[in-house]
């Protein structure tokens, strides 16, 4: 696992197991050690993708660190995958929180859980992430991302030479948004 990741030696957490998640979606969540190996992480596609299919492990690791950037943050979280990196996986970071948060009692069955993600590639989101706990299972998970998006809005309206755009959505007032998904 450790060289399908592109990981070194004593990258991975020892605390947390490395399991595979799924909340409708399934990953493979990657507890590691730090954030400075989230910075260095450089994830091999091919041996990835390979280890992933023959472990069926779902289609992409999700990395998750208790050592955040954010004081509030209980996880700092990196995925990436063949289309590059996405600032907020919302799937994910749900099986991220059923691992970490519920089952090794970082929090409390309901608690909202922050997980950031996207810091790495200069596109930071905040990740709400809540479950529930019945019969000794985790249940109910939902998330809510928040991406700060305001220089995204400004390269495109840029690019679409629109100024009035601009003044009609003022980008200094607007600069997150959220979305609500509940997963069963």
């Amino acid at each position: 696992m450790v060289r399908a990741a592109g990981l070194r030696d004593g990258d991975i957490d020892p605390s947390l197991p490395i399991q595979t998640i799924s909340t409708g979606l399934p990953f493979t969540i990657v507890p590691l050690r730090g954030l400075d190996v989230m910075r260095r992480l450089q994830v091999n596609l091919a041996t990835s993708s390979e280890y992933l299919n023959q472990s069926g492990g779902g289609t992409a690791f999700y990395f998750v660190s208790r050592e955040t950037v954010d004081p509030p943050a209980r996880l700092h979280a990196r995925m990436l995958f063949y289309g590059g990196e996405d600032p907020a996986t919302g799937s994910a970071a749900g099986c991220g929180h059923c691992l970490d948060g519920i089952a090794h009692g970082v929090a409390q069955p309901d608690e909202p859980v922050l997980i950031e993600q996207g810091v790495e590639m200069l596109r930071p989101s905040r990740i709400f992430v809540r479950a529930s706990r019945r019969d000794n299972k985790v249940v109910n998970v939902r998330v809510e991302e928040e991406m700060l998006w305001k220089s995204c809005a400004e390269k495109f309206l840029s690019e679409s030479r629109a100024p009035i755009a601009a003044k009609k959505y003022d980008l200094h007032k607007h600069q997150s948004f959220s979305m609500g998904l509940i997963y069963h």
